[in-house]
């Protein structure tokens, strides 16, 4: 059992005592910090040195492969040049005939890839602007959940096939709306117009109309139209 000494006394008590056995004050607690292991910071020192080394082996081995390679392409070049040099006139000029061929074959057939990417790059764009143009906005846009807006337009739309009835009321407000989601709505109601002998007669019809986006009479799109006498 150790012994420390008191703070407030200076006489000796054991290191397990709670208070002094002498003046009565308490002993602090004294917590030991453990220290980190040498054989842990020695393990960590020697892998950092060794990534350090591998790093600098590959790097070492890249450099000497490329190297290797600008020296075989520069032999490669110099052999083409003397058995060039060694060459006819004649021979000369049929094979620069023939370098210059293969240059412009070559030429010809990378702008032909280069137009033919083009054209599939600006085929693709139109594609995906006919179908921007066609599809509606998801769940999104001015007038894309407004049903009030959709019995407006649809009875402009009815107005415009009866335009040989001038005599036709058409009702202020819609009998029902349904919203059938993705822009669409089904407009229900009716047309009141007299026939050939005078009475009046109540059409009812519903009209899908689909938002497209935008404003004005352009902006929607007629779906389906049931008339029912």
């Amino acid at each position: 059992m150790a012994h420390i000494k008191c703070k407030a006394c200076g006489n000796k008590v054991s290191n397990q005592a709670k208070y002094c056995s002498h003046c009565g004050v308490a002993i602090p607690v004294t917590i030991k910090k453990k220290r980190t292991p040498l054989i842990f910071l020695f393990i960590v020192a020697f892998l950092a040195i060794l990534a350090t080394c591998s790093y600098q082996d590959n790097k070492q081995k890249q450099q000497q492969e490329r190297q290797a390679q600008l020296e075989r392409e520069r032999q490669q070049a110099q052999a083409r040049a003397e058995a060039y040099a060694k060459l006819t006139p004649e021979q000369k000029q049929a094979y620069d005939a023939q370098q210059k061929r293969l240059a412009e074959q070559r030429a010809k057939e990378t702008a032909e890839r280069q137009k033919q990417m083009t054209e599939q790059r600006a085929k693709q764009t139109a594609q995906q602007k006919e179908t921007l143009a066609t599809q509606p906005p998801k769940e999104q846009g001015k007038y894309c959940k407004d049903s009030s807006r959709a019995f407006v337009v649809a009875q402009k739309l009815i107005k415009a096939k009866l335009k040989n009835t001038p005599n036709a009321n058409y009702p202020w407000s819609a009998i029902k709306v349904q919203y059938l989601g993705d822009c669409k709505h089904r407009v229900f109601s009716y047309v009141d117009a007299p026939n050939g002998f005078g009475a009046t007669i109540r059409t009812n019809y519903y009209a899908d109309m689909q938002y497209m986006g935008g404003d004005g009479l352009g902006s929607w799109r007629l779906l389906h139209l049931q008339i029912e006498n």
